[in-house]
């Protein structure tokens, strides 16, 4: 025994160094690999020159100073001057200053050409040499620093992070300097000039010129001049630290940046109020962020398991993985099947096998785990939203749940002495309950939002819920797209009326909430008994088209009117109810929570009057009242850092990421840091990230600038650019299913849907062939046209001919052909949508064109034309696909058949007819293009 109490105390410290050093790996790794993201996002260059003055252009305003003449900052009529529009605006026949206090200045310096940087980048491993640019006007900046309004220190806000340097900024140093050092320097230099005794005086000697009528304006103009003043001081000083620190080839004794083709380095200093993140991205800020919160332990299960690239490798060795698409995982999910979640989006079809799964495993991970990422694999019409909807289902049953339960959900906080400062904070358990739906496509996240609130079955069968609306066919506005201001002013327009009206919902009381839940359970507990989960067919699961476990019933009406789904109708009758009773606290909130998320003047009166200790209890306040009315907001990845900028870790219950495919793994990282549980929906198979840098960049700028070098078992995977959000998430997560290319590539996706109900043949055979290696199955029930010939036949229209212009891929014929087909296409259907969709740019311009010369009226407004890209995540019943390409060039074709996601996306957009025109001899016998002219000239008929 005495043995044995020498040995556990060894035992426990060493299993806490091994904790340690894990630990330890873990914050190196991740940190490394946010670095690396952070100088990524440098190269996705930001244009700035909106909405922005120049310091040459100010300074034309005061040229004649001490004389100021206020003509030359007005029209006659009240108009300001363009560049003057920043700071003045018209008010009856004369101008006045712009409220700015709520806005910040920012400052960019050191201009550049972006295709130069780009071009110098790549050449940066090989040669140290100089050149000339070739863009006339830089269109980027690599310095940025945001002060207050006025060119001041913002308050509470240290100095340090509001100046952001790039770091390409390296590649332009003189011998023996560093970015740390030119860092330094700048904050040292701007505090200085800031903190001098007459920086932001106002000059006494102005003498102003003009009409009586405009002497009100004295004032304003007083307040830009110490702007002016302010701005070209600094510049002065930043110009001289800039100088000691960049190499002369780069910036001559004038005090040019030899990025920029005009002497004068002044006239593309630029200063703007509108809100930029850092220099290039919106994601920086939430990048440096996470990566301080990293180093202090303050991060969430999700976003922990997101960042450990180092357990990719040791996952797919573990032989904990379950393959869904292997007979083998039967037994695994049969035990999933099981944990049937106890509410459903009420529908009048079941969830498919694998949707089942899903679901399955995201609650019953939610129940378990204390936060986690999970990932989905949907291909094209696989039923994502379906899914979505019934988790959705769920999360908010367990809303209604804890407010029918809760005694203490609203606590009254006064926040100043006036009788009316007063706000309701919510208890921090409603957090939980957060939905956000995020993605980097905006179509992607407003199509959720949209279709919610507008779901045909509940409007059908009588659902209401706060903002039901039978003109508009909208059930309720369950759902909200937020995140840019626009949508954020509409919001609360629109929900201040419906609150109003909440009273006036109609709902049965038929159902108590409590037995219904208690015979939904018992149902459950029947069919386990019952062992129902074992009716799934061992031998013939894997080649089956439809397979459902299914407990609610065996036809349509049987399925709408089934336990659970009359369990979904009575959750949102008592959330209504939850609503009314409480109108007048939510209304209390609502007021404040639109100056919060709005700003404006009164803004900066409730800032003034919340201290920094009851800050975070008043924001998470607004955020729980907005909420509370709408239980799923959704938001691109690009409006997070602002939309969410004061919350934190975990303050997001669930999050969802659609189209993740898309999206570069950086761009989500704030948006997971700020959640609990991480849902990650999307397809690497379809259209990947838009990323600017080769391969060899990317490995440059991991080994260069991260030290994330060949030895880190990711390295490879992590420095490509077809990398994204999805895959990240597929990689951490066991459950999914490996893919094995025609060139015997393997690819482990995520859980996946298999059933396709979007497409008719040929369209799914396409897509299945080139791209699923034959694991989708075919949901839908092929109907014969009533037509003995029908009018338009899914085909591949043979048509070649040359472009004209360099980098020019259009083919006039073909042009001329999509049009043709299109016009009439539209006259017979006109409530049918048409796109057509091509791989190129040029394409697609001159394609616009011709619609705009030929089809000028509104009638045609159902023919949308655009990239592939533009269009992932859409659908329509025809789609035009036009190739392009010279017959006698071979680059364009091979770059477009290098993979099949892009003939995969632009096919599985058709829901009825998919037209391929293109040159057959040429693009038909490209890999994965030949496969689509196969079946597309099955069935030929002549389409006029």
């Amino acid at each position: 025994m005495k043995g044995l109490k020498k040995i556990l105390p060894f035992f426990f410290q060493n299993k806490r160094k091994d904790t340690d050093k894990e630990n330890t790996n873990y914050k190196e790794t991740a940190t490394k690999t946010l670095n690396y993201f952070i100088e990524l996002e440098h190269f996705n260059f930001m244009n700035c020159d909106k909405e922005s003055i120049t310091l040459h252009s100010f300074k034309s305003f005061f040229h004649k100073e001490p004389n100021i003449h206020i003509p030359d900052f007005v029209n006659p009529n009240g108009t300001p001057h363009q560049d003057m529009q920043i700071f003045l605006q018209k008010k009856g026949n004369s101008a006045k200053g712009k409220y700015l206090a709520d806005n910040n200045a920012s400052l960019f310096y050191l201009p550049v050409a972006k295709n130069e940087v780009l071009r110098h980048f790549s050449n940066e491993s090989k040669q140290k040499t100089s050149f000339t640019d070739f863009q006339k006007d830089p269109n980027s900046f690599l310095i940025h620093i945001q002060l207050n309004q006025m060119l001041k220190l913002i308050p509470d806000t240290p100095l340090e992070s509001s100046v952001v340097v790039s770091p390409i900024v390296k590649y332009f140093l003189r011998t023996g300097k560093s970015l740390k050092e030119l860092e330094s320097d700048l904050i040292n230099t701007i505090s200085s000039v800031i903190e001098s005794d007459n920086y932001g005086k106002k000059d006494k000697t102005l003498e102003f010129i003009g009409s009586k009528e405009q002497d009100s304006l004295e004032k304003d103009i007083n307040y830009i001049h110490i702007r002016f003043k302010n701005w070209e001081e600094l510049t002065k000083n930043i110009q001289s630290t800039l100088q000691s620190y960049i190499s002369k080839r780069h910036f001559d004794k004038d005090g040019v940046f030899r990025f920029c083709s005009e002497k004068e380095y002044e006239k593309y200093v630029r200063l703007t109020y509108k809100e930029h993140v850092g220099v290039n991205s919106f994601y920086i800020n939430d990048l440096e962020k996470v990566k301080y919160e990293i180093k202090d332990s303050s991060v969430g299960k999700a976003l922990e398991t997101y960042l450990s690239l180092s357990n990719w490798e040791v996952l797919k060795n573990s032989g904990e993985r379950v393959d869904l698409f292997k007979n083998e995982s039967i037994s695994e999910m049969k035990n999933v099947l099981r944990k049937i979640p106890i509410t459903r989006w009420p529908s009048e079809f079941p969830l498919g096998l694998m949707q089942q799964v899903a679901l399955n495993l995201i609650i019953a991970k939610s129940k378990e785990e204390n936060g986690f990422i999970f990932s989905v694999n949907g291909p094209p019409g696989t039923g994502k939203t379906t899914l979505l909807k019934d988790v959705f289902a769920n999360i908010i049953f367990e809303k209604v749940k804890f407010l029918k339960e809760a005694t203490d959900v609203f606590s009254k906080v006064q926040f100043a002495e006036g009788q009316e400062d007063y706000y309701y904070s919510f208890h921090p358990k409603l957090k939980e309950y957060r939905i956000l739906v995020t993605s980097n496509n905006n179509s992607a996240v407003e199509n959720i939002s949209v279709d919610l609130p507008k779901d045909k079955d509940l409007l059908k069968n009588g659902y209401q819920f706060l903002g039901f609306d039978k003109e508009k066919k909208c059930w309720g506005k369950i759902s909200a797209a937020m995140g840019k201001t626009a949508n954020i002013k509409e919001y609360f327009t629109t929900i201040t009326e419906d609150l109003q009206r909440v009273g006036d919902l109609e709902h049965e009381n038929v159902y108590s909430f409590t037995q219904l839940e208690q015979n939904v359970l018992k149902k459950i507990a029947t069919a386990e008994e019952n062992d129902v989960f074992h009716n799934v067919n061992e031998k013939k699961w894997q080649t089956s088209e439809e397979q459902f476990v299914n407990i609610d019933g065996e036809n349509k009406d049987e399925q709408m009117n089934c336990e659970r789904s009359k369990l979904f109708a009575k959750l949102m009758s008592e959330y209504n109810d939850f609503l009314i009773a409480n109108q007048d606290k939510i209304e209390k909130n609502l007021s404040l929570a639109k100056t919060y998320f709005l700003g404006g003047k009164e803004k900066g009166n409730l800032d003034s009057q919340i201290n920094e200790a009851k800050r975070d209890n008043f924001i998470q306040a607004m955020f729980d009242t907005v909420f509370l009315l709408t239980p799923i907001l959704s938001s691109t990845f690009a409006s997070i850092a602002r939309f969410l900028k004061d919350l934190k870790t975990e303050d997001i219950g669930w999050l969802f990421i659609d189209e993740a495919g898309q999206a570069t793994p950086q761009s989500a990282i704030g948006a997971i840091w700020r959640s609990r549980n991480v849902v990650v929906v999307g397809d690497p198979l379809q259209i990947p990230p838009v990323v600017t840098l080769s391969d060899d960049q990317l490995k440059l700028i991991a080994n260069d600038s991260a030290g994330i070098t060949e030895q880190y078992n990711f390295f490879y995977r992590l420095t490509r650019n077809e990398v994204s959000v999805q895959e990240f998430a597929d990689l951490n997560n066991r459950y999914g299913g490996e893919m094995i290319d025609s060139n015997q590539n393997k690819t482990w996706l995520g859980s996946p849907l298999r059933v396709h109900r979007r497409c008719k043949n040929p369209m799914f055979s396409i897509c299945n062939e080139t791209t699923y290696q034959g694991k989708m199955f075919y949901g839908l029930t092929d109907t014969k046209s009533k037509e003995s010939k029908p009018q338009y036949v899914s085909q591949w229209l043979d048509i070649g001919g040359k472009t004209y212009g360099t980098g020019n891929h259009f083919i006039p014929e073909q042009g001329e052909k999509a049009i043709e087909i299109a016009k009439k296409f539209s006259q017979d259907n006109p409530d049918k949508s048409c796109y057509i969709i091509s791989p190129f740019v040029s394409v697609v311009q001159k394609l616009k064109q011709f619609k705009q010369q030929k089809l000028p009226g509104k009638e045609y407004g159902n023919i949308e034309i655009g990239t592939v890209h533009t269009f992932q995540g859409k659908e329509a019943p025809m789609v035009i696909f036009v190739l392009g390409v010279d017959d006698q060039k071979q680059g364009p074709l091979k770059w477009a058949s290098s993979t099949p996601n892009l003939l995969n996306v632009a096919a599985s957009r058709a829901k009825e007819v998919f037209v391929v025109i293109g040159n057959a001899e040429s693009w038909g016998k490209q890999e994965y293009f030949d496969i689509a002219y196969r079946y597309l000239t099955k069935e030929l008929v002549e389409l006029k």
